[in-house]
């Protein structure tokens, strides 16, 4: 006995044997579409009085939302009706994402304070989607069962911590929601995606060797710059260094500070430098160069940084010598020639010092990190206080990204000893 298994092979036993017309077939399947179509349009199909027949069509550029339709005859305006929504569901899957994400990235422009969010997002792009051929699948045909092996694979090809993976996905996230609210595609499905978190990298916390600066190192840092300022006072710029030490600001902040920000004891951080990126019309990000944005860098906003004895007196320096050089630039402190200096000068500047006296280039955002740590470390500040001078919008930003001990191994070691050399454990 002869078993037939599959179903092609019973319709083709069928076809030959005469019992069943494919052609037929096909009729009744299309005749099935079609019905299908007009039982979802939700709209009245009638005959006028001139025996015309009408209907409507969804429009997005009409008030109502939607446009009227005539035709001859009923037949006529079904065929209308049904072109209409086939076209439509042609033009869905031929959505994906790699034409939404052009067009999600200068949205994403305008919506995040910080055009360097939008940046770090069209990297990510290219280091994890460019080359990956889910993006040009249509959107509307990825299951959320595919969408989810695609996830926990690129967790576990690039093994990704949680931020790591969050700051991956929040481009499909976010290029579902943007299709869906465009009208671009009818269902997120992403929405219904759920990841293992298990799979995440742990985060360990890098070693202060590389985020601080330890206290030798802060004296050499200080000493180099105050000496290059003292032989060439012209050099004012040399003194952002110190004041960066004494305050904690971001470099920003000390290259955007103006005179009328500093009074009596605090000096107010109310303004930034932030580098100006200009989205072109394939998404990509150029450089166009620096300007001061009147608020913070965060949503902490405006906040009062103590203005300590050696702060005021760096800027008594800044101030005296800028005076007798006649530097002036629509009140800026730093002003050298009577131009505004740049962040992206000191960063460099200051690794020309770090070379000058023999240690590792550590950037100005380290000294801000050493700035915050000496607080926490002290023990007399709250870290509420502390929280609120550095313009963080929470604690665990301040403790997990800010908090380094500021002393070296062999110190650190050397007080081990001391607190646990009992004389009772040495005797044994």
């Amino acid at each position: 006995m002869i078993y037939i298994e599959k179903e092609i092979d019973i319709l083709s036993f069928l076809q030959k044997q005469g019992i069943i017309n494919l052609d037929d077939v096909h009729k009744c399947m299309r005749k099935e579409e079609i019905s299908k179509i007009l039982q979802e349009h939700h709209y009245d199909i009638w005959q006028g009085k001139n025996e015309r027949w009408y209907s409507h069509l969804p429009d997005k550029t009409q008030k109502s939302g939607r446009r009227k339709i005539v035709k001859s005859s009923k037949e006529s305006l079904e065929k209308a009706i049904v072109k209409y929504y086939e076209e439509e569901k042609d033009q869905i899957e031929l959505v994906t994402l790699r034409i939404i994400f052009p067009k999600w990235i200068q949205s994403r422009g305008l919506e995040v304070n910080c055009v360097g969010t939008a940046r770090r997002n069209f990297y990510d792009w290219k280091r994890y989607y460019l080359n990956d051929p889910i993006i040009d699948i249509p959107m509307e045909k990825l299951t959320v069962q595919k969408l989810k092996d695609w996830a926990h694979k690129k967790i576990e090809d690039n093994s990704m911590t949680k931020r790591r993976y969050y700051n991956m996905a929040i481009i499909i996230k976010q290029c579902y929601e943007f299709a869906k609210d465009s009208e671009l595609i009818n269902h997120n499905i992403w929405a219904d995606v759920k990841i293992n978190t298990k799979k995440f990298e742990r985060e360990s916390k890098k070693e202060n060797v590389t985020q601080i600066y330890f206290y030798d190192e802060q004296y050499k840092i200080v000493e180099y710059a105050l000496s290059l300022f003292s032989k060439e006072p012209k050099n004012i710029s040399a003194l952002t260094i110190p004041l960066l030490f004494l305050t904690g600001m971001r470099i920003g902040e000390v290259v955007a500070l103006k005179y009328e920000d500093i009074k009596d004891d605090f000096i107010t951080v109310r303004q930034s430098e932030s580098t100006v990126y200009k989205l072109d019309n394939d998404g990509n990000f150029i450089f166009s160069g620096q300007e001061v944005v009147d608020h913070a860098k965060t949503q902490a906003g405006e906040r009062n940084i103590p203005y300590t004895k050696g702060a005021k007196q760096i800027i008594s320096m800044v101030q005296e010598s800028s005076n007798i050089y006649k530097y002036y630039d629509d009140g800026y402190v730093f002003c050298p020639r009577s131009q505004r200096v740049k962040a992206g000068t000191i960063d460099k500047k200051l690794y020309r010092y770090c070379d000058a006296v023999g240690m590792p280039k550590k950037s100005a955002h380290k000294i801000r990190k050493t700035y915050i740590s000496k607080l926490i470390n002290d023990g007399r500040l709250d870290i509420d206080t502390i929280c609120r001078v550095a313009g963080h919008v929470d604690l665990k930003t301040t403790f997990d990204s800010y908090c380094f001990g500021l002393e070296e191994k062999e110190i650190i070691h050397d007080k081990f000893e001391m607190i646990l050399d009992n004389k009772q454990c040495n005797q044994v």
